[in-house]
């Protein structure tokens, strides 16, 4: 865990699970769309992605007085990429007229054991506010000036970062389509 887990906060943690039964579960057992859990201090975890949670965030101050997590997983293989974003608290985006609300924090915990060529995710290390033009602009000369983190895949491997910074995975560069890349995401 960071020192510091201010407004700038991002950590990287290879190796994180220690338990292979928790990393097999979550390989063999993924889903596709969004999943909420109130947290552990309003409900015991329920499933083996739950258990990942607490062990994700059990240590970060404060975290019970967020109301809960979202939680998915992204399977992607040849040609995939998620193109530039920040990630948002969807349901009350949809719930409340399309206005985005940042939850802070996003963990992405690697889970397929591939190697994969590409697949870069790429977090600013500047936050867009826009007062700087538009942000594809912001995001070009962000990139120009150097100011960005390039974390590549790797099975097992755990990224916490501030979610308000814009983001991207690059294109993944694997010839065969059963090579994928999997992560499993909470916000």
């Amino acid at each position: 865990m960071a020192d510091d887990m201010g407004d700038d906060f991002m950590c990287l943690d290879d190796d994180f699970i220690k338990s292979d039964k928790l990393m097999q579960d979550l390989s063999a057992n993924h889903f596709n769309g969004m999943q909420w859990w109130d947290g552990w201090w309003a409900t015991p975890p329920r499933n083996s992605h739950e258990e990942i949670i607490s062990l994700i965030w059990k240590d970060y101050p404060d975290i019970e007085t967020y109301r809960g997590f979202e939680y998915w997983s992204n399977i992607s293989n040849k040609n995939s990429s998620v193109s530039w974003h920040r990630d948002n608290d969807e349901a009350f985006r949809r719930k409340g007229g399309g206005k985005m609300i940042m939850s802070g924090l996003t963990s992405i915990l690697y889970f397929i054991n591939n190697d994969i060529k590409g697949g870069y995710l790429t977090i600013l290390n500047a936050k867009y506010d826009g007062k700087n033009g538009n942000e594809m602009s912001f995001i070009r000369n962000t990139m120009e000036q150097g100011c960005y983190e390039k974390i590549k895949y790797k099975y097992n491997r755990l990224i916490k970062f501030n979610n308000s910074y814009i983001h991207c995975v690059s294109k993944i560069l694997n010839d065969d389509v059963n090579d994928k890349r999997g992560a499993f995401l909470v916000s």
